[in-house]
């Protein structure tokens, strides 16, 4: 059943166009940017908020002593 299912993969994917297959890599290329593009961006904006977090509670303070 396994090497059934391979090649209809294989047979789907070898019947089209090379124009199709780079076409169909690009588009996975850039799905791909986008959704590292978006985890990027939340995680640098979580990690934004806990600096500003430690400045205050940490850094700050120990102005004040001078």
């Amino acid at each position: 059943m396994r090497k059934v299912e391979r090649f209809k993969m294989n047979h789907i994917v070898g019947n089209l166009k090379i124009s199709m297959k780079i076409l169909a890599l690009n588009v996975l290329a850039v799905l791909f940017l986008i959704i590292l593009t978006v985890t990027s961006f939340f995680f640098l904006r979580d990690i934004n908020k806990k600096a500003e977090i430690m400045y205050e509670t940490d850094y700050l303070p120990t102005t004040w002593i001078n």
